[in-house]
């Protein structure tokens, strides 16, 4: 954990590299000082249609999975520092662009790790 998701309207796609852009978002948890580097797990998810506002528009929107136990005022720096990089990255505008941190309970949460 954590495992960050950033999902986004196709349109958006020409706006940014995947790869660099979850480089960005990797480093800016591991500024946090609150992951060990090789927990941290993200991807991208492109959407073809997307309505904001009733109306066609792009959005980006990253959700940031991670073990409960940490305190909302870190929560919050980390989903403002996501959010202030992306923005930073992609300069055209974005209809909806929202970070979220969700805590998941490590006692339900399986994996297999070879």
């Amino acid at each position: 954990m954590p495992h960050i998701i950033i999902e986004h309207s196709s349109d958006l796609s020409s706006e940014f590299t995947p790869n660099i852009l979850m480089k960005a978002v990797h480093d800016i948890s591991m500024d946090m000082g609150i992951f060990v580097e090789k927990s941290i797990k993200i991807r991208t998810k492109e959407f073809e249609y997307s309505f904001v506002e009733g109306k066609p528009a792009n959005f980006m929107h990253i959700t940031v999975y991670l073990f409960k136990g940490r305190d909302t005022d870190t929560k919050r720096k980390l989903t403002e520092n996501i959010l202030a990089k992306v923005r930073e990255m992609i300069t055209v505008p974005i209809a909806s662009l929202s970070v979220d941190a969700r805590d998941t309970d490590q006692d339900i949460y399986v994996k297999i790790q070879d």
